[in-house]
């Protein structure tokens, strides 16, 4: 690809603006990001080119909860992120799994039990396809490896739940 040679200050720069932006800003950029990672697909799947991309957007996917609407474009954003680096995700992987499964039962909970989110607001269905969108790039990106994730967790019954729901 073209962009190859510029994907170092391309990155930084958009990692620079990822500390900078708010709100609607962070939008477009998580847009961005998921632009460049179809275009350029498994040609991030370098370390200093992960160092650069991967721990911001995995600090300020930390740091919102699970119950917030901003989760929903970092999750795309991730997915696609997540597929561009295939296995170089791996190492990741894990803690993004888990949460999708955390926010997942948290919301079929919810709706069994007739819980309200902090706000008092009703949950909202979206969060939990949100997660299974990022399930879903994550096991895009992991192919056969995704396996080793799900074995032995609960993710089955989850996602037999959502298609009954």
């Amino acid at each position: 690809s073209l962009l190859l040679p510029y994907l170092k200050p391309i990155l930084d720069t958009l990692m620079f603006a990822h500390q900078k932006y708010q709100a609607r800003s962070l939008l477009i950029l998580y847009d961005a990001i998921g632009a460049l990672c179809e275009a350029v697909g498994n040609q991030l799947a370098h370390p200093e080119l992960i160092t650069v991309l991967i721990p911001p957007l995995l600090t300020k996917w930390q740091t919102i909860e699970d119950t917030d609407r901003q989760l929903f474009p970092l999750n795309e954003c991730l997915a696609a992120v997540a597929k561009a680096l295939g296995l170089a995700f791996q190492e990741y992987s894990l803690v993004v799994f888990q949460r999708c499964c955390r926010v997942i039962e948290s919301n079929l909970l919810a709706h069994a039990t007739g819980m309200t989110m902090p706000n008092g607001d009703p949950y909202d269905k979206d969060f939990m396809v949100c997660a299974i969108d990022l399930l879903s790039g994550l096991c895009e990106g992991l192919e056969a490896n995704f396996g080793s994730l799900a074995h032995g967790s609960n993710l089955l019954q989850l996602l037999h739940q959502c298609l009954k729901d």
